[in-house]
């Protein structure tokens, strides 16, 4: 979201930090305690993990715009046309986060777009299981950002339990999930 750099835009960056919408700081948290293991380009690492964190960021703010958006259709004629802008503000920076997830690091795509799936699933199962729901939706994407960050940096994934992709990764479901859970 950084390079969007309309009014508009400025505003809607604005509401979405306002709403604890960002997830970026986390992920780059996260990558700054990585250590790097054997990546001959640390600065293009980096330059990829920030790039990670920002489309985790799109694809988070895009799920709060759409949930701004109010079932109640019976309201004012102003109502409706918020509902249009939350839905068309939310729907656009999906589609800036898909293009963008495009042009990360081969290694990683696959992941954030597995986020973006399970997200967008996780919404649609409003009326489902809480926790099943907040795992699927910001644990997912939380989770595979931890992942890929760590991958970038250059570890393996595995599926002990002690090494750090699975402890990233881990780290990144129960976090985000709780938080999610915390919202509702």
């Amino acid at each position: 979201m950084n390079k969007l750099s309309h009014p508009f835009f400025t505003e809607l960056k604005r509401y979405v930090a306002s709403q604890n919408a960002t997830l970026g700081p986390i992920i780059l948290s996260i990558c700054d305690s990585i250590k790097y293991e054997g990546t001959l380009n640390i600065d293009e690492t980096i330059n990829e993990q920030r790039k990670l964190s920002q489309v985790a960021d799109m694809i988070h703010a895009a799920h709060v715009f759409h949930r701004c958006a109010r079932d109640d259709t019976l309201e004012t004629k102003r109502l409706h046309q918020e509902n249009i802008m939350s839905i068309l503000v939310g729907d656009y920076l999906l589609a800036q986060s898909s293009m963008d997830i495009a042009t990360l690091n081969p290694m990683t795509v696959g992941l954030m777009a597995k986020s973006l799936e399970d997200y967008t699933r996780g919404e649609f199962l409003r009326n489902s299981d809480l926790e099943k729901r907040a795992a699927s939706t910001r644990g997912s994407l939380l989770s595979n950002s931890c992942l890929s960050a760590a991958l970038l940096a250059g570890h393996s994934y595995t599926n002990d339990p002690h090494e750090l992709t699975s402890l990233v990764r881990d780290f990144g479901l129960r976090t985000g999930s709780a938080s999610r859970l915390l919202e509702i």
